[in-house]
């Protein structure tokens, strides 16, 4: 399709004739020698073509040529994101003066996003850019309808979608509803997707909403904060007693808000623009999910779970969320200087070689092996574990069958665990009574931003990836920070990896002298007598323990801690599930393999964000890689 059309490239400040080219990857401009302001040269990647509206003359539209290249639309100079957010705004009024405006069309706007050509795709905030072109009535209709159809032809169809967006206004950054009302609202406007907005009023409040939300009338939930608000609806949503239909019916989709963000980085959509753009583009991909059995509770979740150093300095940045997004570093160094030992034993069932692609196999830095249960005391020690794990359990069916906790009822919903019973003592793989600095089991290759824990890790793998650390000088720890975006971890001398499809790990006391003593303080502080668990204590007045801890019946196994069982669980390490506390105890843990639909980018190369040059990523590699992929010669 082409016609000749008034054309003005984002950046110019008047109209200039143009032939207006839809090829099909990419509308094309012939007035080539009019450059983009960025350097981006007459053409728009339909990859990155999000909308196209008409133009109506109106409140809002001047009636002359000249006017409207002045003030529709115009590009600046400013900041990406205030520029952004100006346009966007701007655009959305345009599009409602012209649902408001019966007159015959002047023009179309075709909505895209672009990178720098020569800059980092993951590294620079993409620019909005509008490309406003003049042209007679038929011409509008007739462009309008052959993108639209363009776009649909790469599966995107936003006809018979209604999104679900739920943020949290107050997590990591407090920058949710900000990004939701002048990012992300107006990109779904100006590309006609139906959607409903939710804010959460209370903590756990995303786990309730995912238990109930209508997947009848919705295809998709969103998630604007960080990865935590991530973890409560999957969680949520694996407790269903639907939960089989659910996942199948209802995509989840994240765009981030928080400190870390880990998942945006894995997606491969580490900025708003990139992030919505996706949503709107509908692409989804299956992932792998783990759950996690602490005290009364099955978690499922999808990043990471960790122990020690890692899950302190993680739990631990919360008393510096003043420094803002470095938080977590002041953190590091904190504890770096006042580093801890931690002592636990960690039981596995391997993954076999055949079941993993060979591409993703590891170099072999495994555990000590052994063919049986290993020494008596540690089977004793494991054999009291799995007490705890089955009392905690029968305790939490009891709860549910009566309907005395509300949190308990959901409990025996879910997926099914395959190695829930096992004897785990009895399989190959063990460290047995180990010191430990860190203990990394990972799900997504990029926990945070700003490090790649294990570049062999993939959404959809069918394993855990695990690191444990063992005793680490302080010199190895700052390099490991310093080198946090290599993903080198598995390949390191200090540390053990190995992939597993179920893993059981019960953190120990630091001496046999003090076992009785840590006993006792365990079981008053997370276990009761009956086996029950409760909601991590490590939070603030107000939060979700908190919450539970004044609505749950007097039968509640959960307790809030003083200062004094606070210090003690910090000797024994913090367990952190994707950012948020779970009870200190047993662990038994389990993969779920293409369990559930996320959003994911059609850019997405899990290969390419893995590996040492994904940083250098520019957005015509992007578009190259994505033509190859649709079959067409870039």
């Amino acid at each position: 399709m082409q016609d000749s059309v008034l054309l003005r490239i984002p950046g110019s400040k008047e109209f200039v004739p143009a032939t207006l080219t839809l090829n099909r990857f990419d509308i094309s401009c012939s007035e080539e020698q009019h450059t983009h302001h960025n350097g981006h040269i007459g053409s728009f990647p339909l990859l990155f073509v999000f909308a196209i509206t008409a133009l109506h003359p109106g409140p809002n539209v001047p009636k002359t040529d000249a006017d409207i290249g002045k003030e529709v639309l115009r590009s600046s100079t400013s900041k990406p994101e205030d520029r952004n957010l100006r346009l966007l705004k701007e655009a959305v009024t345009l599009l409602h003066d012209s649902e408001s405006v019966p007159d015959t069309p002047i023009g179309f706007i075709i909505h895209t996003i672009v990178t720098p050509p020569k800059k980092k795709f993951s590294h620079i905030r993409p620019y909005y850019d509008p490309v406003v072109v003049l042209a007679n009535a038929n011409i509008v209709t007739k462009w309008i309808l052959g993108v639209k159809n363009a776009l649909r032809s790469f599966g995107e169809d936003n006809r018979r979608r209604k999104l679900m967006i739920l943020y949290n206004p107050f997590g990591g950054t407090n920058q949710a509803k900000h990004r939701c009302d002048n990012f992300v609202r107006p990109m779904l406007d100006l590309a006609g997707v139906e959607y409903d907005v939710q804010e959460t009023q209370f903590p756990g409040h995303a786990t309730e909403f995912a238990h109930v939300v209508d997947t009848s009338v919705y295809t998709d939930l969103i998630c604007i904060s960080g990865d935590g608000l991530l973890h409560e609806v999957i969680d949520g949503l694996l407790h269903r007693e639907d939960w089989e239909t659910t996942v199948q019916n209802l995509a989840v989709g994240y765009v981030g808000s928080g400190t870390s963000n880990g998942m945006a980085r894995t997606l491969d959509v580490p900025f708003t623009e990139h992030a919505t753009l996706a949503i709107i583009k509908g692409d989804t991909r299956k992932i792998d999910l783990f759950s996690a059995e602490a005290g009364n509770r099955v978690y499922y979740s999808h990043l990471t779970l960790t122990w020690g150093f890692i899950a302190d300095c993680d739990i631990e940045s919360e008393a510096y969320r003043w420094v803002g997004s470095e938080r977590v570093t002041v953190a590091a160094l904190v504890r770096v200087a006042n580093l801890r030992r931690y002592h636990g034993s960690l039981y596995a069932i391997p993954v076999d070689d055949s079941e993993i692609p060979s591409a993703y196999r590891p170099f072999q830095n495994s555990f000590k092996r052994r063919q049986s249960g290993g020494g008596s005391s540690n089977r004793e020690a494991a054999t009291k574990a799995a007490a705890v794990l089955e009392k905690a359990r029968a305790k939490r069916d009891a709860l549910a069958q009566n309907g005395d906790d509300p949190i308990a009822k959901f409990e025996r919903f879910g997926p099914v665990r395959s190695h829930a019973s096992d004897d785990f003592t009895k399989y190959a793989i063990a460290i047995e009574e180990e010191t430990f600095t860190t203990l990394t089991i990972c799900k997504a290759p990029w926990p945070a931003l700003d490090w790649l824990v294990c570049k062999y890790a993939r959404l959809s793998d069918g394993c855990m990836h695990v690191l444990a650390s063992g005793v680490q000088s302080r010199q190895e720890i700052l390099g490991d920070l310093l080198d946090r975006l290599t993903g080198n971890g598995p390949d390191l001398p200090h540390y053990s990896y190995f992939r597993a499809k179920a893993i059981y790990f019960f953190p120990t006391s630091r001496s046999e002298v003090n076992e009785a003593k840590r006993s006792k303080s365990l079981g008053r502080r997370f276990i009761k007598e009956e086996g029950a668990g409760g909601p991590p204590p490590f939070q603030r007045k107000g939060s979700y323990a908190a919450s539970i801890n004044s609505t749950t019946s007097s039968n509640s196994s959960v307790l809030l801690p003083d200062r004094a069982e606070l210090r003690e669980a910090h000797n024994h390490g913090i367990i952190s599930l994707s950012g948020e506390h779970i009870p200190f105890g047993p662990i038994r843990m389990e993969i779920h393999p293409n369990i559930l639909k996320v959003v994911a980018p059609i850019w997405l190369d899990e290969d390419v964000n893995t590996s040492p040059n994904a940083g250098e990523r520019t957005m015509a590699d992007v578009v190259v890689d994505w033509i190859k992929t649709c079959g067409g010669q870039p």
